[in-house]
């Protein structure tokens, strides 16, 4: 399926069974992207490419999405939240291209996934954890870049996130973000809580003004 959808792309709640969506490719097909465009920008401050409340072992693969304020948006709508396998999935110029509120014990299983910030913001996060979540976040063989404020934000009180075989470009680039000594005051990883458990393995950083870094 393709297409740009304007408010929400695709939807899944009480999903009680094995559920399986593959193939997915939202994109502004058919426009000129400017992140400045009215339309474009409306959707990409407001619109949800794919969210997913409560959901069982739910199977995705092989999607995409463009120019959204939420990528992949995991939410609560009452009867609870998502466990699941997403593999191979992107998000490109998003605000949020990974925004997890809410989330089963179980946790979610994300391999192979690429995270991009919004095009021209200074406020993008590729992965946000908020403070409600309970289940695990975790990710491997992930790239995360630029533009962003802060690859990995968790406000969650209980938890655990885990990054695993990552690799995290350009982090520091938001410009207007920087001290008048030129360093950056963008972040890699802010856990505002410091409860979660955050486990990184093989984590790579690369960046402009810092070395490359390994973890």
């Amino acid at each position: 399926m393709t297409g740009y959808p304007i408010w929400r792309g695709l939807f899944v709640d009480q999903c009680y069974d094995i559920g399986h969506i593959e193939n997915i490719h939202l994109w502004p097909f058919g426009l000129s992207y400017q992140p400045d465009d009215p339309y474009c920008k409306w959707i990409n401050i407001n619109g949800v490419a794919f969210e997913f409340a409560r959901s069982d072992w739910h199977y995705v693969s092989n999607t995409f999405c463009f120019g959204y304020d939420r990528g992949y948006y995991f939410s609560d709508c009452g009867h609870g939240g998502t466990n699941g396998n997403f593999l191979g999935i992107g998000a490109d110029s998003c605000r949020r291209a990974v925004l997890v509120d809410q989330s089963q014990k179980q946790g979610l299983i994300i391999t192979n996934g690429e995270f991009v910030g919004r095009w021209t913001s200074e406020d993008s996060v590729c992965l946000e954890i908020g403070e409600e979540n309970d289940g695990a976040v975790m990710l491997t063989n992930c790239s995360f870049w630029r533009p962003v404020k802060i690859c990995v934000s968790s406000r969650q009180k209980t938890g655990r996130l885990s990054l695993n075989s990552c690799e995290f470009v350009n982090w520091d680039e938001v410009h207007s973000s920087r001290t008048s000594e030129g360093r950056p005051r963008s972040k890699f990883l802010a856990d505002e809580r410091r409860s979660t458990v955050a486990l990184l393995n093989k984590a790579e950083l690369f960046s402009r003004l810092i070395p490359k870094q390994s973890m």
